[in-house]
């Protein structure tokens, strides 16, 4: 459990600074895009647990979650 949450900080805090990169223009399908790609991460868990068993590569789904609702997020807020 604390891996995933560690994971899950470590791609909102990389999510937060890809955000600077990205245009503050974003057009709104754009936008949807990130939160469909976070969605699509917590989707991929499940399968993703019965083709591998190693923690560490579990851990990239709640990382990669984060990362693009972190990205939503700042772009949708601001």
């Amino acid at each position: 459990y604390g891996t995933f949450l560690t994971a899950e900080a470590i791609g909102g805090f990389i999510g937060a600074i890809l955000s600077g990169f990205i245009n503050k223009s974003l057009s709104s399908k754009r936008l949807m895009l990130f939160l469909a790609y976070s969605g699509l991460m917590l989707m991929l868990t499940a399968p993703i647990y019965y083709m591998f068993r190693n923690v560490i590569i579990l851990a990239f789904t709640p990382a990669l979650f984060s990362l693009f609702l972190s990205i939503f997020n700042i772009q949708f807020f601001s």
